[in-house]
């Protein structure tokens, strides 16, 4: 963990042109609405965002001492209303002043000027995960507290280690909070309410067998007990819910991996559907077929788009011009979230 911190602060992120660096893969949600409706009609379209690379270290440019140039761009194609885009952000060391959105739509042109200082309306990143091998396809679980308490006492792995009080609910966080999400097979989305905190225990505390262990934390309060970890979904804890743990009836499996009792199936819709090693020419921060976000876009197209007029429109208020740091690029979320589980906070 502190290696992958510093190769992050070290390495540089994409601006134009590219360079090397690490991206942490999104699937981002695109919504086009025209007259305040979901618009269903293919809308090809391009983001173009402005400002200055912030290079290493950081720079900071003070107002009006230079000229905005091209610091971010992607180009993608939208069939209907919420299709998915597989697009990764690279914005660590990149201060964006706007962005704009040129798009075209039975074959008339128009522009979304100034939308957002941010290529995207907001992303959540995605609990960690493992990934787990049947028949040759990996299906990857969450790596949920009670898991990673597991593994600590079985394989005697750390000294002091650590495992997260942390609470879900269906209700998505108000803006400019952090918090991630979790996506669970056949469930709606779930949102943490940032109401963290952290449990901390001595392995030598621990006169439990591993196998006495496993039976606490499985009976264990994570609410309750302090020296018990886990997430809580609307107020339940998610351990309880033995239908989203399915490894947890596999005794062969279990045999030779006890702490997978632990691991909740994530949605199969975060493997993203990449076959090439290196899709975007660089290296993900995991593995290109690992979500690190989910993310957002909503647009309005103008009104009069499709008159036969090519069309500005200056976004502002209701239309989603963005701020708060929900709206940090993919690879700031998994930076900010390596400094938590070191005891920082991003600001």
């Amino acid at each position: 963990m502190l290696v992958l911190v510093a190769v992050l602060i070290s390495v540089s992120f994409l601006q134009v042109p590219a360079r090397a660096d690490l991206i942490a893969p999104a699937i981002t949600n695109v919504y086009f609405e025209k007259n305040s409706m979901p618009y269903n009609d293919t809308v090809d379209y391009s983001v173009d965002c402005y400002g200055y690379a912030r290079h290493i270290p950081p720079v900071t440019r003070a107002p009006g001492s230079y000229t905005p140039e091209l610091v971010f761009h992607y180009s993608a194609s939208c069939p209907g209303y919420g299709c998915r885009i597989f697009q990764p952000y690279y914005l660590m060391y990149t201060h964006i002043d706007w962005c704009n959105l040129t798009g075209k739509t039975q074959n008339q042109e128009f522009t979304i000027g100034n939308f957002s200082k941010f290529p995207y309306t907001r992303c959540y990143p995605v609990r960690d995960r493992v990934a787990r091998s049947f028949g040759g396809e990996n299906e990857y679980y969450y790596a949920t507290p009670e898991y990673s308490q597991c593994t600590n006492v079985e394989k005697n792995l750390n000294r002091v280690f650590s495992a997260e009080h942390l609470a879900f609910s269906s209700a998505p966080s108000p803006p400019g909070n952090y918090s991630s999400t979790l996506l669970i097979p056949g469930l709606a989305p779930f949102y943490d309410d940032e109401a963290f905190s952290r449990v901390h225990i001595n392995r030598s505390d621990i006169t439990m067998s591993p196998s006495q262990y496993i039976h606490y934390l499985e009976s264990c309060d994570p609410v309750g007990d302090p020296a018990c970890g886990g997430w809580t979904i609307n107020g339940k804890p998610l351990k309880s819910m033995h239908e989203n743990r399915p490894l947890a009836g596999n005794a062969t499996h279990l045999a030779d991996n006890p702490c997978d009792t632990f691991l909740v199936r994530a949605d199969p819709s975060l493997i993203m559907p990449v076959t090439d090693p290196d899709p975007w020419h660089h290296a993900c921060v995991y593995d290109c077929n690992y979500t690190m976000s989910i993310c957002e876009s909503r647009f309005a197209i103008p009104a009069t788009a499709g008159s036969g007029l090519s069309v500005t429109d200056t976004i502002g208020g209701s239309h989603g011009v963005v701020t708060g740091p929900e709206n940090r690029s993919p690879v700031e979320f998994l930076y900010c979230g390596i400094l938590g589980l070191l005891g920082g906070r991003c600001t």
